[in-house]
């Protein structure tokens, strides 16, 4: 399975790149002023890494995501927060940075995402723009809060998944594990919509 990661250069883009390639995937890196849509048309999933300032000053993420709403694409911390944006939801700029802190999760749902994952669940946050319940559109459904912020969320149509943690963070122990688990379950997402 080819993955297209996005990087929207950030310093986290490569710990992603060595995670996914552990899964045995081709790993495809594209910047965010770079991709192009045969890249995208190429790759079975896509990953948008984290990056620094907002959505739309992300190179192209906006447009790439506008056109690509059936692709399989998981969005972690600016990339959730572009996806937000781009299905007419909020973001906010967060009163307290959460940069290089650990959090545990809260209200975590029974989604695949979490199979097999302890409890309680740490992860790592670098952050200072996040979205939470009533900034969220009925097409979103959350599947983990912290401190009352949407930490992981589903389309209810696209097949998309966002972190706003980062799982490639030595600050997630269980990373590895939930990006392996969100990348499968956007493997058979892809089945799904490919009927």
């Amino acid at each position: 399975m080819q993955v297209l990661l996005i990087d929207n250069y950030d310093s986290f883009t490569f710990n992603l790149v060595h995670y996914l390639e552990s899964f045995d995937f081709e790993v495809v890196v594209k910047r965010n002023d770079e991709v192009n849509q045969s890249d995208i048309d190429s790759a079975s999933v896509c990953v948008i890494s984290p990056g620094p300032g907002l959505p739309r000053e992300a190179g192209n993420l906006l447009k790439i995501l506008k056109n690509n709403k059936y692709k399989a694409i998981l969005g972690v911390c600016l990339g959730l927060q572009a996806m937000v944006e781009v299905t007419d939801s909020k973001i906010f700029n967060i009163s307290e940075v959460r940069h290089g802190l650990s959090f545990d999760l809260e209200n975590v749902s029974h989604h695949v995402i979490w199979q097999n994952i302890k409890q309680p669940i740490s992860v790592g946050l670098y952050h200072s723009w996040a979205t939470k319940r009533d900034l969220l559109n009925n097409d979103w459904t959350i599947l983990a809060e912290s401190q009352g912020l949407a930490m992981a969320i589903e389309h209810t149509s696209y097949p998309w998944i966002g972190l706003q943690f980062h799982p490639e963070s030595i600050l997630t122990p269980q990373g590895k594990e939930i990006l392996s688990n969100a990348i499968g379950c956007l493997a058979k997402k892809i089945m799904h919509f490919s009927k």
